[in-house]
């Protein structure tokens, strides 16, 4: 239940399908169904500023010298169990520090969220974590100022919460266990599928050479189909190995599909290969993915390295991806006609939509904000204080809605 993770750059590749915001008045238009707590002096509803020029308001969090200085919802109630987004635009001094958490009150808990420094002074910046409700009860949500220096402070705006979806049961027959191989299949034309002993259990899939391996050859299994589109911005598989040799590298492929099964993107993880031969060893492997899909395929692929004779076997196939979808009531959607170009780019970035982009924010892999501006001239970002890598850009327009885009950049 106490589960927390930080969110960052992975959740914000996410914003693609649909849900409901479930944070009460999230853009602050009153003070309706939030309050002040412990406040410092002058901690109060700021009414006449806000992130953007929709009329609404915004929330300054003072330090009364504690660690206690908070803004607070009304109690949520009817939510299921399970993991949600908190998110929210702060505010501030750079190295200001605010964090959200959450009062679990049918499970009388309070799970805390990691502490985030403002980057840049006096610029909004997004950020959000994930967190795991008991769904026994109400919740309430919470921001504060974490700083115990009397007089510290942030402003808050525009709060986002919503449900986080998991999907882990796509692998089909995942331990072998069925005995009949149901669910998998090889391919490549050099191996022959084998129900073999498993890793402490009594099946495993294994694929036996015929021949001197001179091309790819894969144990596949069944195409899954989630029955909706799902946009995750990363998925993880682990799986047991045996391979007769260490000269043997094995890797996954993804096959992504729409709807109607058309194959959209296809997606390989790194290599690897076990330390010690004929010995079960355990493979985790993770790869990033930024478009949408409606079915997946997991294919463990044995690349090279592999002689006549030679066997490698798979057990206990786990994979597993989450997503946040947003909702497409107050504009909150993912605009689609907002457009970044070049890309690649190297210096110059353009940027294109039918309302007047008000703000561009550009993070590193890690999640670290590297680059922001809410002035941008005649669409053109100059981005030539940024390394050669690939970021992602958070672009809003004058309506509030945005767009989160892969960015790479060369140099």
């Amino acid at each position: 239940m106490k589960k927390f993770t930080l969110f960052f750059l992975g959740a914000m590749l996410s914003f693609i399908a649909q849900s409901q915001n479930l944070a009460p008045n999230p853009t602050f238009n009153t003070t309706a169904g939030w309050n002040s707590n412990n406040p410092g002096i002058n901690q109060d509803y700021i009414s006449t500023d806000s992130r953007t020029a929709d009329g609404s308001g915004l929330w300054r969090i003072v330090s009364n010298g504690t660690f206690n200085s908070r803004i607070q919802s009304d109690n949520i109630s009817g939510l299921p169990a399970g993991n949600y987004k908190f998110g929210y635009w702060v505010r501030g001094a750079a190295g200001a520090k605010s964090k959200s958490f959450i009062r679990d009150n049918a499970q009388s808990t309070t799970i805390d969220g990691n502490v985030y420094a403002i980057q840049v002074a006096d610029t909004w910046e997004y950020v959000e974590s994930v967190f795991a409700i008991s769904g026994t009860g109400s919740i309430t949500l919470r921001v504060n100022v974490n700083d115990n220096t009397n007089g510290t402070s942030v402003e808050v705006d525009d709060v986002d919460f919503r449900q986080v979806f998991t999907e882990n049961a796509f692998v089909t027959n995942p331990d072998f266990e069925t005995g009949t191989l149901d669910g998998w299949s090889a391919s490549g034309g050099q191996v022959v599928l084998v129900d073999a002993t498993g890793n402490g259990s009594a099946h495993a899939g294994q694929l036996s050479f015929t021949e001197d391996q001179t091309k790819v050859n894969y144990l596949d299994n069944a195409i899954y189909d989630f029955g909706s589109t799902v946009s995750p911005n990363n998925i993880d598989i682990s799986f047991d190995l045996y391979s007769s040799s260490t000269t043997i590298n094995v890797q996954v492929l993804f096959d992504f599909f729409d709807a109607s099964g058309a194959k959209i993107n296809t997606l390989n993880t790194a290599l690897k290969s076990v330390a010690v031969a004929n010995t079960w060893e355990n493979i985790t492997l993770s790869k990033p993915i930024d478009i949408p899909f409606n079915k997946i395929q997991v294919r463990l692929k044995v690349k090279d390295g592999a002689l006549f004779g030679d066997k490698v076997a798979f057990d206990n196939v786990v994979s597993e991806f989450s997503y946040v979808t947003l909702s497409v009531n107050n504009n909150e959607a993912v605009a689609n006609d907002i457009k970044l170009f070049p890309n690649p780019a190297k210096n110059t970035l353009q940027v294109k939509s039918l309302n007047t982009i008000t703000s561009i924010n550009i993070y590193d892999i890690t999640g670290k904000l590297v680059f922001n501006s809410n002035k941008i001239f005649d669409g053109k970002v100059d981005i030539s204080n940024l390394n050669s890598g690939i970021y992602l850009a958070r672009i809003e327009d004058s309506n509030r809605n945005y767009s989160v885009k892969k960015l790479v950049v060369t140099k």
